[in-house]
């Protein structure tokens, strides 16, 4: 994919991205030119105080939207 990227639409759903293989398989995903990725249960309405604190693994770590947040400083998203 990183030579010649599909040029159809790639999507990727269902996954938070736990695992270290599966949030890499998530972040070619994305970055390729028609890739997406859905996330299930993403809360959009998240303050913006609490998502800051997902950063912190020891504190966060059981919350369920931590995985979230480690995936998009991954991909680089804020």
């Amino acid at each position: 994919w990183q030579d010649a990227p599909p040029q159809h639409p790639v999507i990727l759903a269902g996954s938070t991205g736990s695992r270290g293989t599966t949030a890499l398989l998530m972040e070619a995903v994305a970055r390729l030119p028609q890739g997406a990725i859905i996330l299930p249960g993403f809360d959009f309405e998240m303050p913006t105080a609490v998502w800051n604190e997902l950063d912190q693994a020891l504190l966060a770590e059981d919350h369920p939207q931590y995985r979230f947040r480690k995936l998009m400083n991954m991909l680089g998203v804020s």
